[in-house]
């Protein structure tokens, strides 16, 4: 997966979730695992982003998991706001 790339989230029988397509806004690294921040492709609004974790499946393909552990999920949306935060300030 790489940032700007095109995503539509599939269930886990492998079947298109929605219609919806997903922008990879950000790939965030936290402590050896990476998160992907997916953000609407047609509103691009970062407040109502997804975020879901990068793993590997049996195949060693890249797939997305929600993220369940209210811990884990803290930990990432703080990155999220770092990441944000710097972006505002370089005017990016």
């Amino acid at each position: 997966m790489e940032v700007n790339e095109l995503i539509v989230l599939d269930d886990e029988n492998g079947q298109p979730f929605d219609e919806t397509q997903y922008l990879l806004k950000h790939i965030l690294e936290i402590d050896g695992y990476e998160y992907a921040v997916l953000v609407d492709d047609e509103y691009l609004d970062i407040d109502e982003a997804l975020i879901m974790r990068i793993e590997l499946d049996e195949n060693d393909e890249e797939i997305l998991v929600e993220i369940e552990d209210d811990d884990e999920w803290i930990l990432v949306n703080e990155k999220l706001d770092e990441v944000i935060a710097e972006e505002n300030e370089s005017g990016y």
